[in-house]
């Protein structure tokens, strides 16, 4: 949809409370297992007579749904409630998978549920070919993927690094068969809107969907997996009572997500193998002997990414440098907009500090701790824009690049004439570099809107950041509020009003880029993959242009 909601303040009859509660946003990393556990003690309670393994991969299977993608979490809730709970040998049927579903959405685990703001499957580009994943539940789980997988590609070729190179492809090609048993496509996407009851058609298909997640030693010789790199991942049986007290975000089995036995095999979360991929490469390379190395690949992955990108539609080849500091790298580019307007972007690189205890669901970094060398960097392009004969004005970007740990931006509050400044992550300041007749002076445009409607005593209520008022003001065709549906009382008075914009309207957005351009490798005609993407925006053309791989 592409209505917002409105909300006059001058209005009694509007629950305001109720509004401020639909803008609280859970991360993964909030839901404790214990209370899902302790909220549903009558329920699991029917789990202990089931077969562990089949119950939690029957839930596995319901991952790789695309009718599913908005109940991701509930699904692996019940994924990890199930191993934990379950000790007994019958098979799971419809009727309690139905159940157990249904009733898990009653409760905690119902509210945690969003909207999908991504695709459902992305693809990893190797020399080796393409890999489908799921996205899963994790914000942009395919492009920090992508990142930590081209840093593994230039580990040196010594026997510890090759170990480790080859257990992540043992993981990937387990994922990728996945989504090829199931006909998933890459860039394809699933239900944005979370339900309530599984569909009759999925019941009728918990058979096929669990045994899409199950593999025999043959299958896995089939799809030349080693039984000893896929161990890198195997999740360990006897502790599993204690996922209860764990937390979705850094569990044990998000980390260890295929369990064996009885030479079967079982990807019980084929969702979380982004996140397991990023872990298992940060315990063999963050130890103190080679975070340092581990944070510099990070730096030249950065670097390399960003320099082969038109920023947000400008120029490609911007001179990016990251800088030591005293708190961590960044980087500072000044470019030009539009006559005495310009662009500037602050990147910086997370250092991984705290990772080993905290994992994906840590901060990164510290904002007071970087806050003065990000502002002496503002500072400096400030000063060279101001130099330029006929300054109009600056907007700095600040950019967070990293592995997918959540970012906690600290808003500059220095006094600075005719300055903005806004966050993005990396993912989506790429995704915003590919979008179509895109340029930096757009988003100059679209932010002096924004400005323009507070002015008017209108607040844009945005729970999802820089890349979803760009993606719901495209929706609108460049407006920020949609006229047609403001109510006739709405903006009288003389206190704010506030219009609740599409929180994942980014995935309109993320898609069409994804699918526009369609960024993967090809075979050429001496067997090398190299990466390709379409050369021209008109999705039907077969060409390609060939890219630095």
């Amino acid at each position: 949809m592409a209505d917002g909601e409105f909300y006059n303040l001058n209005n009694p009859d509007v629950a305001f409370d109720s509004f401020l509660d639909a803008m609280q946003q859970f991360s993964p990393g909030n839901v404790s297992l214990e209370l899902i556990a302790s909220e549903n003690k009558n329920l699991l309670k029917t789990l202990t007579e089931f077969d562990p393994l089949l119950m939690a991969s029957t839930f596995s299977g319901l991952l790789v749904e695309p009718a599913l993608q908005s109940n991701c979490l509930r699904l692996e809730l019940l994924v990890h409630l199930s191993l934990s709970s379950a000790h007994g040998k019958r098979k799971p049927n419809a009727k309690i998978v139905s159940r157990l579903f249904n009733k898990l959405g009653e409760g905690w685990a119902g509210r945690y549920e969003d909207p999908a703001e991504d695709v459902f499957v992305s693809s990893i580009a190797t020399p080796r070919g393409n890999y489908r994943i799921l996205e899963g539940i994790w914000e942009s789980a395919g492009f920090y993927l992508q990142r930590v997988v081209n840093i593994v590609e230039t580990l040196p070729h010594a026997a510890y690094y090759d170990w480790i190179r080859e257990s992540v492809y043992a993981l990937l090609r387990l994922s990728d068969t996945v989504c090829e048993r199931t006909q998933l496509t890459r860039n394809q996407l699933g239900n944005p809107i979370p339900l309530d009851e599984l569909p009759q058609e999925v019941l009728n298909s918990l058979g096929s969907l669990r045994s899409s997640v199950s593999f025999s030693e043959a299958d896995l010789k089939a799809i030349d997996v080693s039984v000893e790199h896929l161990a890198e991942f195997g999740f360990d049986p006897a502790p599993r009572s204690n996922l209860k007290k764990e937390t979705i975000g850094h569990s044990t089995l998000e980390r260890f997500p295929v369990a064996h036995r009885n030479g079967e095999f079982f990807f019980l979360l084929p969702t979380s193998m982004s996140a397991a991929i990023r872990r298992y490469v940060f315990e063999k390379l963050g130890r103190v002997d080679l975070r340092e190395a581990l944070i510099g690949s990070l730096d030249l992955e950065y670097t390399r990414l960003f320099s082969a990108t038109h920023l947000l539609g400008g120029q490609m080849g911007a001179p990016i440098i990251f800088r030591r500091t005293e708190h961590g790298l960044l980087a500072g580019v000044l470019e030009g907009v539009d006559r005495g307007r310009y662009v500037n972007f602050v990147f910086f690189i997370d250092t991984l500090e705290g990772f080993e205890s905290t994992g994906l669901i840590g901060t990164n970094p510290n904002p007071t701790q970087l806050a003065d060398d990000i502002e002496r960097c503002i500072d400096k392009s400030y000063e060279s824009a101001c130099e330029i004969s006929g300054f109009c004005g600056m907007l700095t970007l600040l950019v967070g690049c990293g592995i997918g740990r959540r970012e906690v931006y600290c808003d500059s509050n220095k006094k600075r004439e005719n300055w903005r400044f806004e966050c993005l992550s990396a993912p989506d300041l790429l995704t915003l570099s590919w979008v179509p007749e895109f340029k930096p002076l757009s988003l100059w445009r679209l932010l002096e809107t924004q400005e323009r409607v507070q002015a008017l005593g209108v607040e844009l209520q945005n729970v999802n950041g820089l890349l979803n008022l760009v993606a719901w003001g495209r929706l609108l065709g460049g407006h920020l509020v949609p006229h047609g549906e403001i109510p006739d009382n709405f903006c009288t008075g003389d206190v704010e009003n506030f219009v609740a914009i599409e929180q994942n309207a980014l995935r309109h957005l993320r898609h069409e880029v994804a699918v526009l351009w369609d960024t993967h490798v090809a075979i050429d005609v001496h067997g090398r993959w190299l990466q390709v993407r379409k050369k021209d925006r008109d999705c039907l053309k077969k060409t390609a242009t060939y890219l630095f791989m």
